[in-house]
């Protein structure tokens, strides 16, 4: 099972279904713009816990696959700019998108 860990808060893992992060540059400035996706299993307090990361920002983004470690983004300076829920099947997903600052 893969889970999301934000901001180093392991008391509170969300079940991740799906993660992909996309980034670009423009042409003439070689500024970086990049976004990251999340596709999170709905549970309990999933909805409020997210609410508050997005009230602080994201500074950490850790992913484990069966509690080993197997992507980690520390010292960022992050928001989340969506929540979003869907119906799948018999179950809700919570889509959060994350821009990079």
């Amino acid at each position: 099972m893969n889970t999301l860990i934000l901001n180093g808060l392991s008391s509170t893992p969300f079940t991740l279904l799906n993660y992909n992060r996309n980034t670009s540059f423009t042409p003439e400035t070689h500024e970086m713009n990049s976004v990251a996706y999340f596709d999170i299993e709905n549970g309990p307090n999933v909805a409020a816990q997210l609410q508050n990361v997005g009230k602080n920002g994201v500074t950490n983004i850790l992913i484990k696959h069966d509690g080993e470690n197997i992507y980690n983004l520390a010292n960022l300076n992050a928001s989340i700019t969506t929540i979003s829920e869907t119906l799948y099947d018999n179950t809700v997903h919570i889509n959060v998108a994350v821009l990079f600052n």
